[in-house]
């Protein structure tokens, strides 16, 4: 015999469970956020748009486009694939630029180290 005690902490199991499969499964709404560097190192600000599981990066400097292009199809593929977000973001913070970052606000080593924070902040947003 099941006692009641064992069926509410099932019920509150299902429960929970259902709750987080709505939440992880429930299409989240796309927010973008601008990069623009104080120092003058960037012309133009960047764009970084998430959006369930896919990155994109818009700028209209158009010197590194097919890279950022590139990167931002691979990490997208990464996360549908259902990939770890925190490996993705400990790669994005791992990424340090040649000439020595620039500045948006804070020192940053990259502009990838920077959209690798903005995505974890992100998600722990959610």
């Amino acid at each position: 015999m099941v006692s009641l005690e064992a069926v509410h902490r099932v019920t509150e199991v299902l429960s929970l469970i259902d709750t987080t499969f709505s939440r992880l499964m429930s299409p989240r709404p796309s927010q973008t956020y601008k990069i623009k560097a104080v120092d003058g190192s960037m012309d133009h600000a960047v764009y970084f748009t998430i959006a369930d599981n896919w990155l994109f990066v818009n700028c209209k400097a158009m010197e590194s486009f097919q890279f950022i292009t590139a990167l931002m199809t691979a990490y997208s593929r990464h996360l549908q694939a259902g990939g770890s977000v925190e490996t993705l973001v400990a790669d994005m913070k791992d990424t340090f630029d040649t000439t020595g970052g620039y500045d948006g606000g804070v020192k940053m080593p990259s502009l990838i180290h920077h959209l690798g924070l903005i995505l974890e902040s992100h998600c722990e947003t959610l």
